[in-house]
């Protein structure tokens, strides 16, 4: 049912024009980039979908992972999930919680993450961006290591936040 569910909710946002065809990358981590069409400020309620989006990544099924992600980064959630249609359930003690909510629409200039986005996609498509990033633990204990941190890069497209970079 939830795969009937997402592939409807899938064909409305492809005709609506929420899943844009991605761009070629100018080499880099990035094999392709989102495109520039469509893509709009986050309003505070784009970032609390964003939010939800980014806690429920690889936890629920592979069709919610595709449909929150941007059609650049949809080959990469397909080789992740390996074709199963199974849900991944993490333990208790590897629950993802933010340290940062938010960070400005083009991340630290001297970020890896931002590096690797700017070389691959340039700086438009960071002007563009939200950053939220989780870490293991909960809010109040999270685990201290900056290894274990997962930094989620979002584009709105018309108002529907999309993941395209993951790192």
């Amino acid at each position: 049912m939830l795969e009937r569910l997402a592939a409807l909710v899938g064909t409305v946002a492809v005709a609506t024009g929420v899943y844009a065809a991605p761009t070629h990358s100018k080499g880099g981590a990035l094999s392709s980039c989102p495109s520039l069409i469509g893509l709009a400020g986050f309003s505070d309620a784009a970032v609390k979908t964003a939010r939800t989006e980014v806690l429920r990544y690889g936890l629920v099924s592979r069709a919610e992972d595709l449909a929150d992600s941007d059609l650049s980064w949809q080959p990469k959630v397909r080789v992740e999930w390996g074709g199963s249609r199974q849900k991944v359930i993490l333990p208790p003690s590897e629950t993802r919680e933010f340290l940062l909510q938010r960070t400005p629409a083009e991340p630290r200039p001297h970020s890896y993450s931002s590096t690797v986005v700017k070389r691959s996609c340039g700086t438009k498509i960071l002007s563009h961006t939200v950053t939220l990033t989780t870490a293991p633990g909960t809010r109040n204990h999270p685990l201290p290591c900056t290894e274990c941190r997962a930094t989620y890069f979002l584009v709105d497209r018309y108002g529907h936040p999309l993941i395209y970079f993951i790192n």
